[in-house]
């Protein structure tokens, strides 16, 4: 089953993502979200995650330039990947500038996992 890890303050975002991912023709998945940077580095501490969405703005004022450096050093192995609604933001334009695995554009979430998951082992699994 994969694992996914959602870090988002905005509570729809996990059923926009349960639609993706069924979009995506996965049905074995395990959504944990929560809102604050601090939860998901404790969802890190004590648990691993296949993939990690961290949402760019939480809280309205804490960008992904404040979080990553937090979130990074947990992620045991799992992929980085920030999420926006606006990805035109000087800090969104590479994932080098960051740090991190991947930025998608929300509204393009469902095709981007389309090509990421067959490639997670947990998710070739789930898809048999």
């Amino acid at each position: 089953m994969l694992k996914i890890l959602l870090i988002d303050d905005d509570a729809i975002e996990k059923d926009i993502l349960l639609i993706h991912l069924t979009k995506a023709g996965f049905e074995r998945f395990d959504i944990h979200q929560v809102s604050k940077c601090s939860s998901g580095l404790e969802c890190l501490l004590h648990n691993r995650f296949d993939v990690v969405l961290l949402d760019n703005s939480l809280a309205d004022s804490i960008s992904a330039e404040f979080s990553v450096p937090f979130i990074k050093g947990w992620l045991k192995g799992a992929p980085l990947i920030i999420i926006s609604n606006n990805i035109d933001v000087p800090h969104l334009q590479s994932p080098d500038i960051l740090g991190v695995d991947f930025i998608v554009d929300k509204k393009d979430l469902s095709s981007f996992m389309i090509k990421l998951l067959p490639i997670l082992p947990a998710a070739r699994r789930s898809a048999a």
